[in-house]
């Protein structure tokens, strides 16, 4: 699967959902639009001053399809803009493939001052070498490894419970996924109609270790 290949298939959901009842696509939502695609000058501005290579499929849907817009959750993060977040920071990310990054709950879940705590404390361990793709609502989000060993791969964040950042697992393949298979597995759940479409990530995100 390629740019064009998700490029189709976002305009057939876009076809086939013109009530804009699918999770993010309605009132004040993405509407199935895309923002421009970033300009090759910018694309070498940014891996230049990151001193990082872009993954090469999310590299290409920048270049050929757009810099954000109509996406998972609330739609896909502008890259000049989840680099506000401020993201990536320097490093790379301490993730190993298959093996979610666990957090120390704190004893009251209910006591916002302590989970606020605990996730400042991880937040080192969030942020280095990756982008954020997109918001899901209520504190969770999918994040692009840009450095380390899981470059290329989408890991699932979700702060506001503040347990850990969790590998996507593609439920085919069992493989780690990648920007096309989060994208294309997000416009499938909208072509099928024997399923609901996918406003969270969280039931591709085993909350135990897996190998491929």
């Amino acid at each position: 699967m390629n740019t064009d290949d998700l490029l189709a298939r976002l305009d057939r959901a876009r076809r086939e959902d013109p009530e804009r009842a699918v999770f993010g696509a309605g009132h004040r939502g993405h509407g199935y639009r895309l923002n421009a695609p970033m300009p090759p000058e910018r694309m070498a501005e940014i891996e230049r001053d990151l001193d990082v290579l872009l993954p090469e499929d999310y590299r290409a849907f920048l270049l050929q399809a757009a810099d954000g817009g109509a996406g998972p959750g609330y739609g896909l993060n502008p890259f000049t803009v989840s680099n506000e977040l401020p993201v990536p920071e320097p490093g790379e990310f301490p993730g190993v493939s298959g093996r979610p990054i666990l957090v120390d709950p704190p004893a009251d879940p209910e006591d916002d001052d302590a989970v606020e705590a605990s996730i400042s404390a991880h937040l080192d361990a969030v942020y280095r070498g990756v982008t954020v793709l997109n918001d899901e609502g209520c504190g969770m989000h999918s994040l692009l490894v840009l450095r380390g060993a899981c470059a290329g791969q989408v890991w699932w964040y979700p702060w506001q419970d503040g347990t850990g950042i969790f590998p996507l697992r593609h439920p085919g393949t069992g493989t780690p996924m990648t920007f096309t298979d989060w994208y294309g597995l997000w416009l499938d759940s909208i072509l099928d109609p024997g399923r609901t479409a996918i406003g969270s990530f969280a039931p591709y995100a085993p909350t135990e270790p897996w190998t491929a």
